[in-house]
């Protein structure tokens, strides 16, 4: 005979925690005709309205996010004492999140974005000196394929000994949890690779990263649940292409090919100085079948 649930409210409540909404409804639960039902039963009748929390002026429509299910003292499983838990994705902003911003962190279709602000330091030969300063030239999206072009810029080493200079990087670290074994020849294929195409990240970036700035640096993936992993990608945005400065060398004396002119002790400079990109390849990070947004 077909099960048909009635459910009857017995109380529920509301909290708000910094500006974030959260409930629970209480219900009891039961066959239209007292049959015997399964918790399997209830949870498959949790849908349009019970799965909604809302509907009350100034109050968040607040969704489904768990059950507690039980059956009533006494009771042959003709009873059943169900709570529903609901959260809300709009919080201090006041504005409404994503569906996957709202998720929970073990919850399939999680998304989460976090970046660090860094720097490397670099051996530099050549830098622009001011406003008024020759600028470096870069090639096009980092690369560097070969050591033929000179760079341009100021001339800022001492007799061929270069100084430090800081360049800014951001890491970029990406976490979806997903249904099945994560693609791990993938991510292996595609570290070290820069990217091809703009990214933003999903939004994350007011301005898309340029084609060349970001490197794959790895992945790492955990088993949470049952078929459900957890995966991690991680990136490095570099403001010079991820690119390093490599003079021109006397092969005689080991020393970097001098210009011509000395006006004072130590002023003699590297003639030649050029671009060389460690991470010459690139490649399409949709292939890491990441979530973004």
């Amino acid at each position: 005979m077909t099960i048909v649930l009635s459910w009857i409210r017995q109380s529920r409540n509301a909290t708000v925690d910094k500006g974030r909404w959260s409930g629970t409804e209480s219900w009891i639960v039961k066959d239209t005709t007292d049959q015997v039902i399964s918790a399997n039963d209830v949870f498959a009748g949790i849908v349009s309205p019970y799965n909604i929390w809302g509907n009350e002026s100034g109050v968040p429509i607040m969704r489904w996010v768990g059950t507690t299910m039980q059956p009533v003292d006494g009771s042959i499983a003709t009873l059943w004492a169900v709570t529903l838990s609901y959260e809300s994705p709009t919080g201090d902003s006041g504005v409404t999140a994503s569906p996957k911003d709202i998720k929970q962190e073990d919850e399939v279709g999680f998304t989460s974005i976090e970046t660090s602000v860094g720097s490397r330091i670099i051996d530099v030969w050549r830098l622009k000196n001011g406003s008024a300063g020759t600028a470096l030239t870069f090639p096009t999206s980092g690369n560097a394929p070969g050591l033929t072009t000179d760079i341009a810029g100021d001339k800022y080493d001492s007799n061929g000994d270069p100084i430090s200079h800081i360049i800014p990087q951001i890491s970029i670290t990406v976490r979806n949890v997903i249904t099945g074994r994560p693609n791990y020849t993938a991510y292996k294929n595609l570290v070290g690779y820069r990217n091809d195409a703009t990214e933003d990240f999903g939004g994350s970036f007011s301005t898309a990263l340029g084609i060349g700035t970001t490197v794959f640096t790895g992945a790492s993936a955990s088993r949470i649940a049952t078929n459900t992993y957890a995966v991690t990608w991680n990136f490095t945005w570099d403001e010079w292409y991820h690119l390093v400065q490599v003079p021109e060398m006397n092969p005689i004396t080991n020393r970097p090919t001098y210009d011509s002119t000395q006006s004072a002790p130590n002023t003699y400079k590297a003639d030649k100085v050029y671009w060389r990109q460690p991470f010459w390849q690139t490649g399409a990070f949709s292939g890491l079948g990441m979530v973004v947004t």
